[in-house]
């Protein structure tokens, strides 16, 4: 008799590996229930990780090094586009990158138009700060 994986592992399995994605992509494969603990799954396995609250990414493996994760651009731009609110960098971290300024922060922040937060990835620390947006 043959093994017949669930639409939901499948489509996990053809995920690029680096590539980040959100619980909500899994959803048309099944329920939410469903979906939720095959990711449990798949991460305690070590398939995949948790990198904040319904964000997965299917890490690189180097030998080297071990698992690779994205950059931290990476996980803030798809952390944008689930929560569907704006997210930019801080104002140092821009200075920074235009090389008005050679300081650099221990924890990146940025501004986001959603509640303070602090999200933990991989030892890293991400600092969001509430600003309002002006029109």
């Amino acid at each position: 008799m043959k093994n017949l994986k669930s639409p939901i592992k499948h489509k996990i399995e053809q995920i690029k590996t680096g590539k980040i994605f959100g619980i909500q992509e899994l959803l048309p494969y099944g329920t939410y229930e469903n979906v939720r603990q095959i990711l449990a799954r798949k991460a305690k396995g070590g398939q995949i990780r948790r990198i904040g609250r319904g964000l997965y990414v299917k890490p690189k493996q180097i030998e080297q090094i071990g698992q690779v994760l994205p950059s931290i651009n990476e996980i803030i731009e798809k952390l944008e586009s689930v929560t569907k609110e704006t997210i930019c960098m801080h104002g140092n971290e821009a200075l920074r990158r235009l090389r008005l300024s050679t300081q650099v922060q221990m924890m990146p922040v940025y501004n986001t138009s959603g509640k303070s937060r602090v999200i933990n990835i991989a030892n890293k620390k991400i600092e969001l700060r509430h600003i309002s947006e002006k029109n």
